[in-house]
């Protein structure tokens, strides 16, 4: 014989209910935290873009048989002129390196020999 084993309500209402809710606190306290910790820092937007141009330009360079030679010299002026991104030694470098020719830097003017 077997008896039901009965919870008392006052137990319930006293001691289970307010553990379970000092659980989930706990819960959302602990993902804040590490929210908190883990946060990494922001990339610098200009880096970022010059980033994006150098992508767009080593994709240009490899899909260049695709399409016309007056699109890809149109496509290559932009990427290589001074309006496209503020111009940096090392986007000055991987641009003279994706289109294979020598890039020339005098004062704060551009110029490619593209």
């Amino acid at each position: 014989m077997a008896e039901d084993l009965v919870l008392d309500t006052a137990i319930r209402d006293w001691v289970l209910i307010p553990l379970s809710v000092v659980m989930v606190l706990i819960g959302i306290l602990r993902y804040f935290v590490s929210k908190l910790m883990r946060s990494s820092p922001t990339p610098d937007a200009k880096m970022v873009k010059e980033g994006q141009v150098v992508i767009r330009a080593r994709n240009l360079k490899s899909g260049a048989n695709f399409i016309p030679t007056k699109s890809f010299r149109a496509r290559r002026f932009y990427f290589s002129n001074e309006v496209c991104f503020p111009v940096t030694f090392l986007a000055l470098v991987s641009l003279s390196f994706l289109f294979g020719k020598v890039c020339n830097f005098r004062g704060s003017n551009f110029n490619s020999e593209l």
